[in-house]
């Protein structure tokens, strides 16, 4: 009886371990499934918000072989992607800098980057940014992150193109004061010396008349001199501003040229931005230059528009014309690209309406508020039919 009851306790201790043992089975396998679904939701989370990312992802080898895509590229299946390399996708002259920029991440763990171009298919800048991929503290990979940067790149190209212009402009402007001040200043100064050299010799009868001739040549150089002041800036745009300078051009061309100019304007008699008022001169100023040098007619007009946001400046002619579908090459030397700087440096724009025949409008538009307009950076360009 007492080895019989002994039995029983023993057997119910071994049934109590049983259950306890598959209780604790249930229970890890009970945790094993909770973290397998978290880790296919935090799977799923991840792939989406790769698959979803505005840049190309990729997990990729020590080869460069890609190993994971987050978006396919065109003309591509996933399964035509996975297994290339990096290379195919590179043009030929990046394949060594990405190579040494691969093994930098492998070797270091560091995050890297570099600038490469597609391929000849789609030959589009990228900035690429490499990570590694750590597993038990060893480097197993490299997640490489490219963002399209290829209008970055033209940008930088333009303004490149754009400050080349300026410092062409610049010097041509430069070459041409040196010209007047070598053929008319200098030699108007020379022959002044000759006077006053043979005024020093002469007779005091001859002595007066070499004297008047010096005074009537010192008013000469004088004259030229503020001329040239005038055409660099005249002082008159920082005293009284846009409209009046603009009235005193107009007069000063016409009588030089003999091309009647009708102005129109509508509320510019206010006060602009320093920039304004000198961006409006110079345009209307190159404008007139281009039709006493080209257009080949007698009559020509400005206008002159502020609103609330805009300044708007407009030099028509009824001349000779351009295709300005052609420009630059039809317009060189015709100043439109020192025109567009300006705009294009206070966020305007230039529009050049021309045809053979049948005259050239040249229109400047001119934010007066913190914003750019629609079409900044460029010349618009409109050919009548």
């Amino acid at each position: 009886m007492k080895d019989a009851d002994k039995s029983r306790r023993q057997l119910i201790r071994e049934l109590v371990r049983m259950r306890q043992t598959m209780d604790s089975v249930e229970r890890l396998e009970a945790e094993r499934r909770l973290a397998e679904e978290q880790r296919r939701e935090v799977d799923a989370k991840w792939r989406s918000l790769a698959e979803n990312a505005p840049d190309s992802i990729m997990t990729i080898d020590e080869d460069g072989t890609i190993l994971f895509l987050n978006r396919l590229q065109p003309g591509y299946t996933r399964d035509e992607l996975i297994g290339k390399t990096v290379y195919d996708f590179l043009q030929p002259e990046f394949h060594e800098t990405f190579r040494r920029v691969l093994r930098t991440t492998f070797r270091t763990g560091k995050t890297t980057r570099f600038e490469g171009r597609g391929p000849e298919t789609n030959p589009q800048w990228f900035l690429n940014r490499l990570g590694a991929v750590r597993h038990n503290g060893k480097i197993v990979g490299v997640t490489m992150i490219s963002t399209n940067i290829d209008e970055f790149k033209r940008t930088q190209e333009v303004l490149r193109d754009h400050s080349r212009r300026v410092v062409e402009a610049e010097e041509m402007e430069r070459a041409r004061i040196a010209r007047e001040l070598h053929d008319q200043i200098g030699q108007s100064l020379t022959g002044l010396k000759l006077l006053l050299g043979q005024a020093a010799r002469a007779s005091s009868s001859a002595r007066e008349d070499l004297f008047a001739e010096a005074h009537s040549l010192i008013d000469e150089i004088l004259a030229h001199v503020r001329d040239l002041s005038l055409e660099l800036r005249p002082s008159m745009l920082d005293d009284l501003g846009v409209l009046p300078t603009v009235i005193w051009h107009i007069k000063r061309y016409s009588s030089h040229t003999g091309i009647v100019v009708r102005l129109e304007h509508r509320g510019v008699r206010k006060r602009f931005a320093p920039e304004i008022e000198t961006a409006v001169y110079r345009i209307v100023q190159e404008a007139l230059t281009n039709v006493a040098r080209h257009a080949r007619t007698f009559e020509a007009k400005v206008k002159l528009v502020a609103g609330p946001a805009r300044f708007t400046v407009t030099i028509e002619d009824s001349g000779a014309g351009f295709d300005s579908h052609d420009w630059p090459a039809e317009t060189k030397g015709r100043g439109l690209i020192g025109m567009r700087e300006r705009a294009v440096a206070l966020g305007g724009k230039l529009i050049v309406d021309s045809a053979p025949g049948r005259g050239t409008c040249v229109t400047a538009i001119l934010p007066l508020q913190n914003r750019c307009l629609k079409g900044e950076g460029q010349i618009w360009t409109r050919s009548g039919s």
